[in-house]
């Protein structure tokens, strides 16, 4: 029998990629194999716009959009490219009704 996968929940990051990254590392620390962001992360092009920093993740972090998000630019992400490289950081948007599948379980965003 496998090991079911630990899942760290964060939430409202606002932009702040480095104390997200803390966090995460922190999580993967304790055993997490991912993380969830429950909103607010911050998609906005001032905060993680193209030319942004960016740390690399040790776990996937999915991310749902929040109410605070700038929607108009995640469309924007998503249709220019910049959301694939946001994943090849380690950082998934995961829009709101959509599936995601994290070890045994499929989750509902």
């Amino acid at each position: 029998m496998t090991k079911p996968l630990k899942v760290a929940l964060l939430g409202d990051a606002h932009g702040d990629l480095t104390l997200l990254a803390q966090r995460v590392a922190e999580a993967a620390g304790a055993g997490a194999g991912a993380a969830i962001q429950l909103g607010d992360l911050g998609f906005r092009e001032d905060l993680l716009g193209a030319g942004r920093p960016w740390p690399r993740f040790p776990i996937p972090v999915l991310a749902v959009d929040g109410n605070h998000e700038d929607h108009d630019f995640l469309a924007w992400a998503h249709a220019s490219g910049l959301a694939a490289h946001w994943a090849r950081h380690g950082l998934v948007h995961q829009p709101r009704g959509s599936l995601a599948r994290l070890g045994r379980c499929t989750v509902l965003f």
